[in-house]
């Protein structure tokens, strides 16, 4: 199977898009007419504006997953009220990883906003570097 590596922003749309909507990238690059990992990785690496709009998507992938997750938590719950079906401890235990799954990652990817507040890091102007100055 021959993967597309011709760089057009009509691709960087659709690989964002995907991205966007919480598709993983290992998905993406499984599709035949998406270019493979190793392209991507090198578009990452030279294509101006590319990592840019690949981090920003991931980051609305890591919003999209989390309110996914949570709504299929609260749909199996209500479910359960409802007499519709059981929460059983196998469901329960996926739920549950998964949603630590979900914010372990979110953690990781955009720290600033779903990180561990307890450590935090300081930073300089515009998030640069922290200069220290000794003065007499």
């Amino acid at each position: 199977m021959v993967m597309p590596t011709k760089y057009s922003k009509q691709m960087v749309k659709d690989i964002c898009d995907r991205l966007a909507n919480g598709e993983s990238i290992r998905s993406v690059c499984r599709d035949k007419d998406m270019p493979d990992w190793e392209t991507i990785r090198t578009w990452l690496r030279k294509k101006e504006g590319f990592q840019e709009e690949y981090s920003r998507s991931k980051q609305e992938g890591i919003e999209y997953m989390l309110g996914d997750n949570r709504a299929k938590a609260l749909e199996t719950l209500e479910r359960a009220k409802q007499g519709k079906g059981k929460v059983g401890l196998e469901e329960a235990a996926v739920l549950k990883l998964l949603m630590h799954d979900t914010h372990w990652t979110a953690g990781k990817l955009v720290p600033k906003v779903y990180g561990d507040k307890t450590q935090q890091q300081i930073t300089g102007a515009d998030d640069g570097p922290l200069h220290i100055k000794w003065e007499d």
